[in-house]
């Protein structure tokens, strides 16, 4: 029941947001989550350089214990000194909202169907320092099934990614 008006209220905040109909390019990459973890990021580019954007992906691995998610709460932290929020990035299932704050964004999101491929969200930066991507780090808050069961890791250290180093 508790899971069940957790999904309401997060729908209810989505809806009272409301929806950006900007047109954003349709993500399509994924990669292997870290190992013991659900959790993982994945950019659109390793290496950028300095002027460029990237599109950072937010991603949970499907496993046995963890099928379709039906809702989520989530944090993003970046290194402002190298990397400008531009812009949420269109996903094809679900719906989402993002509060972007310099160096922190949260972002929740519910789909009835469930999140089937696994990108929770996926959101877009300037690079101004290709090496601040390895300070990004992930870390959820709520994540439920679509049968309303709560979903997060019982092991808390698997609640948080980093994107890790990056090539040079």
């Amino acid at each position: 029941m508790r899971g069940l008006r957790t999904l309401s209220r997060l729908g209810l905040v989505v809806i009272a947001l409301g929806c950006r109909d900007d047109p954003r390019r349709v993500l399509t990459e994924t990669a292997a989550p870290q190992a013991g973890s659900v959790l993982y990021l994945t950019t659109s580019d390793q290496a950028p350089p300095p002027g460029s954007t990237v599109t950072v992906t937010a991603n949970v691995a499907p496993t046995p214990d963890i099928k379709a998610i039906g809702s989520f709460a989530a944090h993003l932290r970046y290194d402002t000194a190298g990397l400008t929020f531009i812009a949420e990035s269109r996903l094809p299932s679900g719906m989402r909202v993002l509060n972007p704050q310099p160096g922190h964004i949260r972002a929740a999101g519910a789909a009835v169907e469930g999140f089937a491929d696994g990108r929770l969200f996926a959101v877009t930066f300037r690079v101004t320092d290709p090496g601040a991507l390895a300070s990004m780090e992930l870390t959820l808050d709520e994540m439920t099934g679509t049968d309303f069961g709560n979903r997060l890791p019982a092991n808390p250290l698997h609640r948080s990614a980093r994107l890790g180093s990056t090539r040079r």
